[in-house]
């Protein structure tokens, strides 16, 4: 668990590379053209919150939530017996 590592996943980057994705055969994207017209809402949105200033935002209530998973895993550990089971490498 690494609460201090999950920037959002759209990011300026991913738009830059996002011809890439389309076309690479490897990609780990693919987008059916039948399912396109179904899609284009959402990725209207995701291109939305993929801007430098929608990135800020969604990083900071990122981190908001994530500030108390850890305190929330410990918990739910002990409360379950298991706090052997975890590990704080920092």
């Amino acid at each position: 668990m690494a609460p201090y590592a999950c920037p959002p996943v759209g990011n300026p980057d991913v738009l830059r590379n996002l011809p890439n994705l389309l076309f690479d055969p490897d990609s780990p994207l693919t987008i059916r053209l039948a399912g396109l017209p179904t899609l284009i809402p959402w990725l209207s949105r995701f291109v939305w919150h993929s801007m430098p200033a929608r990135v800020r935002r969604n990083g900071h209530t990122l981190a908001g939530l994530l500030k108390e998973a850890m305190p929330a895993w410990r918990a739910l550990a002990e409360q379950a017996r298991l706090s052997d089971l975890l590990r704080y490498e920092g």
